[in-house]
């Protein structure tokens, strides 16, 4: 019984402090047996696995806040590239890392433990070849710095009902354009 036990124990930390990344959306939970989501987790976004428990996760979420508005959890300081978003309502402990105008900030939150990856580069991969394939039926494909950061979103939106793209790509081909770009 005392080996069950360990062996029960050390799978439930054999993933902890292990960071990986998601190509879909992720509801996220307060906790591990709740059935109500209280926020969305973005495609592309680094999260720390805290522990396992069956097929749930404890993550935590780094990221900024804007003017202490905790429901929107930004990938970087000035930009809107979403990483997480909560419910106006949602219970979300959010712990200041550094105080600012964009405060860093840390969340934990648990989601299940499918569509997570080691290695980002294979889901960017991904991204871009959606996006090739996709945005280049109707028009020459546009640079990914044509347009910065806070722009992309709204410039992929208008031209999602013309494509092909599967509904559950369109925030992984936004996060992998936001994240691209370099043009400030």
């Amino acid at each position: 019984m005392k080996k069950i036990l360990l062996f029960v124990f050390a799978c439930a930390f054999a993933f902890a402090n292990e960071i990986v990344y998601s190509d879909v959306v992720k509801s996220l939970y307060a906790d591990k047996s709740d059935k109500k989501a209280i926020g969305r987790l973005l495609p592309t976004s680094p999260v720390e696995i805290l522990e396992k428990d069956g097929d749930m996760l404890k993550i935590k979420i780094e990221g900024y806040i804007q003017d202490d508005v905790s429901e929107a959890i930004y990938f970087s300081e000035g930009k809107r590239i979403l990483t997480a978003a909560f419910g106006k309502n949602a219970a979300v402990d959010v712990k200041v890392l550094e105080k600012g105008a964009w405060s860093k900030v840390s969340v934990e939150a648990y989601t299940n433990d499918k569509d997570f990856y080691k290695e980002l580069k294979p889901i960017m991969d991904r991204a871009a070849s959606i996006y090739t394939e996709s945005c280049s039926m109707c028009h020459a494909l546009h640079s990914i710095n044509e347009y910065n950061a806070n722009q992309w979103p709204s410039i992929l939106k208008s031209m999602l009902s013309r494509t092909v793209m599967d509904k559950k790509d369109r925030f992984l081909v936004s996060q992998y354009l936001q994240k691209t770009t370099t043009k400030e």
